[in-house]
Parts: structure tokens; sequence; C-alpha cells
């Protein structure tokens, strides 16, 4: 009966063992799990990091490019005020003579005589469309003269301006569509 006992106990004891084993591994699996859970997140929260790092510098890389392009434009407006500086612009009112570049240049000339009494050089005379041309002065003095003096014109339909740059263009029709309507008088 003893034997009997040492026996049961001893099976008894041997399936303790092995339930404790088993309960061992598995909890070794779960540790393991957990652990790779954990690393899972870390490198999660790692991928998020450097995601809000790369958004930081795109959009500073963005900032700084704007700020680029800005400054390329307004050198550009810029350049393209120092190239039209010396040019006026005559809008419907004048034909010429279609002929070659110079001979536009000396009608253009011979009209700016004959309308303001002056003897102005013209550098570039060129057709935009049937009734305007853009004029490109030798002198700043001669382009101020001729616009002081372009009041002769009214009552004639000649006009006569600067020449625009394409953002100045842009600012004077607005202009002009807020003043036309308007409602109140200026």
């Amino acid at each position: 009966m003893l034997n009997e006992f040492k026996k049961d106990l001893t099976a008894q004891m041997s399936e303790i063992k092995n339930g404790i084993r088993s309960d061992i591994n598995e909890i070794k699996d779960e540790i393991k799990d957990i652990k790779r859970e954990i690393k899972n997140k870390e490198e999660v929260k790692q991928i998020a990091t450097d995601i809000d790092q790369m958004k930081i510098e795109t959009a500073e890389e963005k900032e700084d490019l704007s700020l680029r392009i800005q400054e390329v434009e307004n050198r550009l407006e810029k350049m393209q005020k120092e190239k039209i500086r010396n040019n006026l612009i005559i809008i419907t009112g004048v034909t010429m003579s279609e002929g070659t570049e110079e001979d536009l240049r000396v009608a253009i000339e011979s009209k700016m005589e004959e309308l303001f009494r002056v003897k102005a050089k013209v550098r570039r005379a060129y057709k935009i469309d049937d009734a305007r041309y853009i004029i490109e002065m030798e002198q700043w003095a001669d382009k101020l003269t001729i616009l002081n003096e372009k009041a002769k014109l009214k009552g004639r339909d000649i006009f006569i301006d600067s020449e625009l740059t394409k953002t100045e263009r842009g600012i004077q029709k607005c202009i002009r569509d807020v003043a036309s309507n308007s409602s109140y008088f200026f």
C-alpha cells in the first residue's frame, strides 16, 4: 500500500511538474509576445516621430522655397520694370504705314515731333496690333517730356501711357473694374 501510495504520489507530482512546466512555457511565450508588442510599439512610436520630423522639415523647406520663389518673382518684376522703363505704349488713334521696324521708328519720331513739338529719339518701335505700338525711347527724359505733354492730346483719340508690367496691368485692370462698378464718383 505504501508502494502504491508512493507511485500515486509520484504520478501526481509528475503531473503537477508537467503542468507547471506547461504553465512556465505558456508564460514564457506570453512574455515573448509582450516583448514583441512592446518592440513593435516602440518602432511605431519611432516611425511616428520620424514622420513628424519629416513633416516639420518639409514645412520648413516649403517655406524656404516659397520665400525663394517670391524673391525670384520680385527680381523678375524689377527686371521687367527696368527693361520697360523707357517704353511708352501708344493706344489707338495712331496708324503708321506698314514697313520695317526702322520705317516705323522714323514715322513715330516724326509723329512725336508733330504732336508735341519735341525731338525725341526712339530706340525701337514695334506694332502690337492694329493701332497699338510699343516704343522704346533712347532717353528717360524724352519719355518724361512726352508723358508731361500728353495732355495736349485731350479731345483726340490718341492715348499715350507708360508701358506696364503684367502685374501692374492686372492692378490697373482691377482699379478700372472697381471704378466702373462703383456708385461713387471720383
